[in-house]
């Protein structure tokens, strides 16, 4: 009976532990099966941050292009090309953008002159016509456009309505209907030069360069007096590889600007680019002194200065422009100057003021081996000691050098290689070093 009862426990146990072996088990596999679901969410939840990242700097270089449609000095127009100078290409940044939208993010106006009634006066406006700028400022493109469409064509803010409509489309990317929607003011209102820019830079984004000219002949014919109109066809022109006509444009664009020195040097500074596009050094320097002299704070003509000046081996002059390069230029600057500049200088475009020492030699201190005064950060290259046929940097008013030294003044004596020699300044010419005879 003992024995019976024994054996009773040990299958009693023996099925326990069988069902929390299940239990286990089963455990297990749900814990496995959990962890997978939790991998590929993790797997996903990876993928979307990397799509927002994505996303949010796309964001921010359209944000910083927006930012740059609300600054006059955003436009870059080109030259005046002198009369004896041979018919060259010229290229300018204002028309690599749409700039004619730009207090749409400003103000929820819907073009770039003060045809549009403040939005702080709904007294002057159409709810259809108010209600369509809030939406689009706040980039709901299609509420937009439907409170826009609104708007009955009876009222005064009909124009401004199908403006919006037109820049609705132009935001959101859709340039074929903007096309459509332009020429369809044009139609209606032929003095819209709202709507002939709006159709410029819609061609522009479709890259119908004819038909992109023929709109810029009609803003230009709204607005002849405008220089920034001529600039923006001669780009026009200059994509569309008609050389000639592009710098007539050119010209006028620069005559136009002439009156004010900010506005001829944001005129003149392009002029600089056509020599770094030929590989002109010399004249892309010298060039570039000139248009200092008009305004000195304007980023292109430093860098323009800077690739010049290194090409040149005039490193001090390449590090100060480098570094008003830095200072003044925009976040849009690199993107645009790349579409601009042979990908031979690209390098320059890009370059940190830590990375420049890779592209250009640090300016030379005294006492190190130079060629010419523009590569001595301390003063000035002078010639070395006899049998030594090289020239080496010195200090301010030193008139002889020698290597690890500030230099020496005229008499000064240098023993060197067992001789004694003097530092001699001729009435005329280069000092040298003399035999000393005394």
């Amino acid at each position: 009976m003992k024995q019976k009862t024994n054996t009773t426990l040990f299958f009693s146990i023996l099925l326990c532990l069988v069902f929390v072996l299940i239990g286990t088990l089963k455990h297990n596999s749900a814990l496995r099966s959990e962890a997978e679901n939790s991998k590929m969410e993790l797997e996903r939840l990876t993928r979307q941050v990397r799509e927002l990242d994505a996303e949010i700097k796309k964001t921010e270089i359209d944000k910083a292009l927006s930012d740059e449609f609300q600054h006059d000095d955003f436009y870059h127009p080109v030259p005046i090309i002198s009369g004896d100078s041979e018919i060259s290409e010229a290229v300018s940044s204002s028309d690599v953008d749409e700039h004619f939208l730009e207090e749409v993010n400003q103000d929820a106006g819907m073009s770039n002159n003060d045809a549009i009634a403040d939005i702080d006066e709904p007294e002057q406006e159409s709810t259809g016509l108010r209600e369509g700028k809030i939406e689009l400022a706040n980039l709901n493109y299609d509420l937009a456009i439907e409170k826009f469409e609104s708007v009955d064509a009876s009222v005064a803010d009909h124009l401004d309505a199908r403006l919006g409509v037109a820049n609705a489309y132009f935001y959101s990317h859709r340039y074929e209907d903007a096309v459509l929607s332009y020429q369809s003011v044009l139609d209606s209102y032929s003095d819209s030069v709202e709507a002939a820019i709006g159709l410029a830079n819609s061609y522009y984004r479709l890259e119908q360069r004819a038909e992109q000219i023929a709109a810029y002949d009609k803003v230009i014919k709204i607005e002849p007096g405008q220089w920034l109109h001529y600039n923006s066809r001669a780009t026009a022109h200059l994509m569309d590889g008609n050389n000639r006509l592009a710098t007539l444009d050119f010209q006028r664009a620069a005559h136009l600007a002439s009156p004010i020195k900010t506005s001829q040097a944001t005129a003149l500074e392009n002029i600089g680019l056509i020599h770094i596009q030929q590989g002109h050094w010399s004249l892309a320097y010298i060039h570039a002194n000139e248009v200092n002299k008009l305004d000195t704070e304007h980023a292109w003509n430093w860098l323009i200065r800077g690739i010049a000046a290194a090409k040149l081996e005039q490193n001090v002059d390449a590090y100060v422009s480098f570094d008003k390069w830095f200072k003044y230029k925009k976040a849009t600057d690199p993107y645009l100057l790349k579409q601009l500049l042979p990908e031979s200088v690209h390098a320059y475009i890009d370059v940190t003021p830590k990375g420049l020492a890779k592209l250009v030699d640090p300016p030379k201190i005294s006492g190190e081996r130079c060629y010419n005064d523009s590569q001595c950060k301390s003063y000035a290259c002078k010639p070395g000691p006899p049998l030594n046929k090289f020239n080496y940097c010195v200090k301010e008013d030193k008139v002889c050098s020698a290597p690890d030294s500030n230099g020496y003044l005229q008499g000064e004596l240098l023993e060197m290689e067992g001789m004694n020699v003097r530092c001699y300044q001729p009435q005329s010419g280069n000092a040298r070093w003399t035999m000393d005879r005394r």
